[in-house]
């Protein structure tokens, strides 16, 4: 489990450790309730465990569960946070220990596995550019411009820059793309806003140390294909539009300026 901040860790289930907490609180009513005030989720897989165990008489937790019970225990008793189950690809918004809403994701693979992250989104990016894995320019866009030629990457809004922290321009004219297929040649291609872009129209970055980030589709549902699906693994993908999506949707109610932006395929950022 990847915890961004320290805060979201697990805290010490030392019996020693929680008495010095609990005799250190200024109020020990108002610590005691704090600590039993859990997420939805944590109580009711304790909840229901506990009452397996007694039906079944076996009272020796699962180690599975335990482990489990501390990941979830970084989430909020109250508030808004959204929880990606990769096992059933669903995104989940809760708000105030409630469920609001849901839509189907689609998650990692078995070879790039979407990791266990708990993480603070601050803020989306609207009209997000894309920048392209190592593996995708290996493996898709180098033999595609080998088999299509360069009117192939053009047409996709691709750009080779020089670093990912510059806009300046290498010309693809002036690129070895067999060098760049056989993986000899590591190149940083990024792809414009546009109708064609693989985040959609918006991206929900967080901090973590794997890059890893929810992002709009810009596929409709029905005809998601392996290949669309693979290419972004490891990734959250969401499979409503911004349209319909109404748990992850803030354009309706951001200002004209921001959805003006939208529509003209410039990057902007905004706060949540």
């Amino acid at each position: 489990m990847i915890y961004a901040y320290p805060v979201l860790q697990p805290r010490g289930s030392q019996p020693e450790l929680i008495l010095l907490t609990a005799a250190g609180a200024p109020s020990l009513s108002a610590y005691l309730a704090q600590v039993s005030n859990v997420n939805p989720i944590y109580s009711q897989l304790r909840d229901t465990a506990w009452a397996e165990a007694q039906a079944s008489g076996n009272l020796t937790p699962d180690p599975r569960l335990l482990a489990n019970l501390d990941r979830v225990r970084s989430i909020p008793a109250t508030g808004r946070f959204l929880v990606v189950d990769a096992g059933t690809s669903m995104l989940t918004l809760y708000e105030n220990g409630a469920p609001i809403d849901s839509m189907k994701v689609i998650t990692g693979t078995s070879e790039l596995p979407t990791p266990l992250i708990a993480s603070y989104m601050y803020y989306i990016t609207y009209n997000p550019y894309w920048h392209a894995p190592d593996h995708l320019v290996r493996k898709t866009i180098a033999p595609n411009v080998l088999k299509l030629g360069l009117n192939y990457f053009k047409s996709h809004g691709y750009d080779v820059i020089e670093d990912w922290s510059s806009d300046k321009v290498v010309d693809p004219k002036s690129i070895d793309w067999k060098a760049a297929a056989s993986g000899s040649l590591h190149l940083k291609i990024r792809q414009d806003p546009g109708p064609l872009n693989s985040m959609g129209i918006l991206k929900f970055p967080f901090p973590n140390p794997e890059d890893i980030y929810l992002h709009d589709t810009r596929i409709i549902r029905s005809s998601l294909s392996r290949t669309a699906t693979s290419a972004m693994a490891a990734c959250v993908w969401k499979t409503r539009s911004v349209s319909d999506a109404g748990c992850l949707d803030p354009i309706r109610s951001r200002p004209a300026r921001m959805r003006k932006s939208v529509s003209s395929c410039r990057e902007a950022r905004r706060s949540s």
